[in-house]
């Protein structure tokens, strides 16, 4: 492991307890902090960015730490290491992000590590199954939570011209449990996706650019649950997202560091709507 790496994860580490012993000094929380209860799982899955669910207007920060152990191109199998920090600030729109984020209003922060294998089937698919775990900390209301989720996904790519399709499919269960046993956040999902990478028409160096179009589906067997004050949660069983990314092929990299795709995307469902940021593939 990188000594970056692990600066990275101490840092983490660090704030999330020095922020823990503040918040327990705080005042209790009041009826409606009680009552307004988030997914954290669903938050800190979310990455970069905001979304709305009935009374929930939530943002989100979120620092893709990862590293590949075991490179699959050198063996039969990888592993790669991810160790994503995420700073959730509830009760401010996406669009006030930027220019009223602050530490102080940071509600939950949570680091949750994952193992990912990575397992060539054949030159077109790749099997992923992943393994997260990690805690979160309540800032409001003084609690500790366990947040942990398992999946696997299955990644099919495919050149046909000049495009290249990659279709993505995958089944994940997330749950969480806190400290005082007040939330009940857990939730599974199938997803299912296209990507169709088109080229740009442009070339700097010997690298082509190139953008993508994607689609996204999920379904929520076991529901995607948001409460909120004095009214009945709101139930998601059915999630869409569209989006768009940006790079070059092959990728362009920063000393060592290989510089992943930018990708934009909208997610939409009943009473659901949020913008989101990311680093690499939409699957």
């Amino acid at each position: 492991m990188s000594r970056q790496l692990i600066l990275v994860i101490l840092f983490a580490l660090t704030t999330l307890l020095s922020k823990s012993s503040i918040s327990l000094a705080q005042a209790p929380p009041t009826d409606d902090e009680t009552e307004k209860l988030a997914n954290y799982p669903y938050t800190q899955d979310f990455g970069v960015g905001g979304y709305d669910a009935g009374q929930q207007d939530v943002a989100n920060l979120k620092i893709p730490v990862t590293q590949m152990l075991r490179s699959p191109e050198e063996h039969p199998w990888g592993l790669r290491l991810r160790v994503p920090i995420s700073m959730g600030v509830y009760g401010l729109e996406l669009g006030e992000l930027l220019e009223d984020f602050d530490l102080d209003r940071v509600k939950v922060l949570t680091v949750v590590p994952a193992l990912e294998f990575l397992i060539p089937l054949n030159a077109h698919w790749t099997l992923k199954p992943r393994q997260d775990l990690g805690l979160g900390k309540d800032f409001h209301g003084g609690d500790l939570i366990l947040i942990a989720a398992t999946g696997v996904q299955g990644v099919y790519i495919r050149p046909w011209r000049n495009l290249v399709f990659t279709f993505g499919s995958g089944v994940k269960y997330s749950v969480s449990e806190s400290s005082g046993g007040l939330y009940d956040d857990n939730f599974a999902r199938l997803e299912v996706g296209l990507d169709t990478l088109i080229p740009f028409g442009l070339d700097v160096g010997e690298r082509r650019v190139d953008f993508s179009l994607y689609v996204l589906g999920r379904h929520y067997f076991r529901e995607l649950v948001f409460g909120q004050v004095l009214e009945e949660p709101i139930v998601i069983e059915q999630e869409y997202e569209v989006g768009i990314t940006f790079g070059s092929t092959p990728r362009p990299r920063i000393w060592k560091l290989s510089v992943p795709r930018l990708l934009i995307g909208y997610r939409f469902g009943e009473n659901l709507r949020g913008i989101r940021l990311k680093l690499g593939l939409p699957f």
